[in-house]
């Protein structure tokens, strides 16, 4: 399978320092290259939960000409586990997210993981040749950034047959913290540095989990209670309005990791997020699955699977 997406000429480099020296901004990053000079460069995620922070490794696309950074940091190096040698790229900048799962979409990836009434299903998107051939079954086009109820949904899916129509709404999540088995976690660097360890099950191996969502502190309020993320909660909610026989809606985690069997809701920084999710999946009202990536070092981007979303 073609990569789903292609960052050609990826620079490497190391947090030397964040804000910089020279620009002042939590967004923009000193970073030493192999070659001794200091880039420039533009960090989306700050510290991306403790894995972009000084002395950790970096991997940057080169900016055009003309702006205040000369690169922008796209993927981090996972904090291994004690006791390995795994090297984990992970897809820190917060774009990356919507342009997997636009791919992933496009091309039906998830057509055998949400079953829908009907005879319908989450193929690929039509393109405007098979449009035309009167034999299609299904067509199916694809819209982002639609607003829908009190918010904007990432996608909806339109699937039309030869007599009607159903619309498939995703929630978008770019999911980049992992938990640790215990004795294996690193020491915790600042309050932002996500050091979760798993809880020990002796009746099963420890496999890696990823979570959602992740902030230092719950400095947001929602339904009078405070939350790492208010807007995060309000499409939840609004995907469980949104649903109707003809509309289903999907949270939709990208695990941009390839290290994780499955993910659930970081009840450690947000308990509001996992018991409002736990809400509007319940019935199977609100339908939630994982899709998880790999990344090369040469900047790929590929497809590695369905994941569950686990309680």
């Amino acid at each position: 399978m073609p990569p789903l997406l292609n960052i050609a000429n990826l620079v490497k480099g190391i947090v030397a320092k964040r804000p910089s020296a020279t620009i002042k901004s939590p967004y923009v990053a000193d970073v030493a290259l192999d070659d001794s000079t200091t880039a420039l460069a533009h960090a989306p995620a700050l510290d991306c939960a403790g894995m972009c922070m000084p002395g950790k490794e970096v991997m940057m696309s080169t900016r055009k000409p003309g702006g205040k950074t000369s690169h922008a940091i796209e993927l981090v190096v996972s904090d291994a586990q004690k006791n390995t040698n795994e090297r984990v790229l992970v897809g820190a900048h917060p774009r990356l997210g919507e342009l997997i799962a636009e791919e992933v979409l496009k091309r039906g990836l998830l057509a055998d993981a949400i079953s829908l009434n009907g005879s319908f299903k989450v193929g690929p998107v039509t393109d405007s040749t098979q449009a035309n051939k009167k034999s299609q079954d299904q067509t199916i086009s694809l819209k982002q950034q639609v607003t829908l109820g009190d918010s904007r949904v990432d996608f909806e899916m339109t699937i039309t047959n030869k007599e009607t129509s159903h619309r498939v709404i995703f929630e978008v999540k770019n999911v980049v913290c992992a938990d640790y088995e215990k004795g294996t976690e690193p020491i915790k660097l600042g309050a932002n540095h996500c050091v979760v360890v798993a809880e020990s099950n002796n009746d099963t191996s420890y496999q890696r989990t990823a979570l959602f969502p992740w902030a230092k502190s719950r400095s947001q309020t929602f339904e009078n209670k405070k939350v790492c993320s208010e807007r995060a909660l309000k499409h939840l909610r609004n995907c469980y309005d949104l649903a109707t026989e003809r509309v289903t809606p999907v949270v939709l985690f990208i695990v941009n990791r390839s290290d994780c069997e499955s993910v659930r809701a970081c009840h450690e920084a947000c308990p509001v997020f996992r018991d409002v999710l736990e809400e509007v999946t319940r019935d199977g009202v609100v339908k939630a699955l994982g899709v998880r990536v790999r990344w090369t070092e040469n900047g790929g981007c590929y497809f590695d699977g369905i994941i569950p979303v686990k309680s």
